[in-house]
């Protein structure tokens, strides 16, 4: 491997055993590349054969995690749009105001094509629910807690970003679920949009996440879905892989068996009619043949942002039939803590 093409010397990496099993019964899949961000090298994924679930391996130490992430990455930038008060109110959407309000039907119809079901935010149990976001970036989501009158805290493993939430009024700490100090039985919600995939152990951030919730409370969160289509169609230049930062490819299957092992139940998992990932791997897809491709770094901008309101209202029909036949590249899971 070439200088240009070799791993930072900032990432080490570590082989393991399957993650989830403990077992060495391993087998190669692939190697990929980082689309995403561009840290250079490839980097490795195995399925076990013992319990099926597939991994990076070798995968970052702990130590290399924060390497991973450079200053840029997306999910930790803060606009100066969001340099706002969190309890500021939102401005009313564009459909609400004259004179589309006025059309019949507009409204429901644009909330059919653009509600995605990427995040969820459950009835709380009391007049004011406590809600714990894990990994919760740049607050956005923290945000619309607030706005719907729960009490949001959340949990962030950048200290520069971690400070950029606080400095916007939010209540975040600088750590990880394991690190920070979380009683037993205190929410009503416990969030991780995004996250499960990024951590060392994920039965370690489940079983933290139930012991923190009231009964009744639910632990929303959403993953990648390795078990749909885009995977198998664009192989390695799938972005839900987005090696080295996601450490785990997860199927429904092995989430729930991982979820309702560590005590919950009621499991749900809902398909999200998004093409996000579909966007972006045709992006890496293009920019692999072509680093000067327009149509791959245009796809690749909607990717790290969003497409054109155009865009995804054309997109919809297809995502929400994707979605219906659970075929979605991404999934938002709720499960539940059962009453005592």
């Amino acid at each position: 491997m070439t200088d240009e093409l070799a791993i930072p010397d900032a990432i080490q990496l570590e082989q393991i055993p399957c993650p989830l099993c403990g077992s060495g019964n391993l087998r190669r899949l692939f190697s990929s590349r980082d689309y995403f961000c561009g840290i250079p090298g490839e980097f490795n994924s195995d399925e076990c054969g013992d319990c099926g679930h597939q991994f990076m391996n070798p995968r970052p130490t702990v130590e290399s995690l924060a390497a991973c992430y450079p200053q840029d990455y997306g999910p930790h930038v803060v606009s100066e749009a969001q340099q706002v008060h969190a309890t500021e109110p939102a401005a009313r959407p564009w459909y609400a105001r004259p004179p589309f309000r006025w059309i019949p039907g507009l409204r429901a119809l644009y909330r059919l094509l653009t509600e995605d079901r990427s995040e969820v935010v459950p009835s709380g149990n009391s007049t004011s629910p406590r809600g714990l976001e894990i990994g919760c970036g740049r607050g956005d989501f923290l945000i619309k807690l607030q706005q719907e009158n729960w009490l949001a805290e959340g949990i962030e493993p950048s200290p520069a970003t971690a400070e950029s939430c606080r400095s916007c009024g939010l209540s975040v700490t600088t750590g990880t679920v394991e690190s920070a100090d979380v009683a037993a039985e205190e929410f009503d919600a416990v969030f991780a949009w995004m996250v499960l995939e990024h951590v060392i152990d994920p039965r370690s951030m489940i079983d933290r996440a139930f012991n923190s919730l009231k009964p009744g409370g639910h632990f929303c969160f959403s993953v990648p879905n390795r078990a749909c289509w885009e995977p198998w169609f664009f192989g390695k230049y799938w972005l839900g892989y987005d090696a080295p930062r996601h450490l785990h490819h997860f199927s429904p299957k092995i989430l729930r068996s991982l979820l309702m092992e560590a005590g919950f139940h009621d499991v749900q998992i809902i398909h999200q009619r998004n093409q996000r990932y579909a966007i972006g791997s045709l992006a890496a897809w293009l920019l692999e043949r072509n680093p000067q491709s327009k149509l791959g770094q245009k796809f690749m901008n909607w990717f790290k942002g969003s497409p054109p309101l155009g865009i995804t209202l054309l997109m919809a029909p297809k995502a929400i039939a994707l979605a219906a036949v659970r075929q979605s590249g991404r999934l938002t899971v709720i499960a539940t803590k059962p009453v005592a």
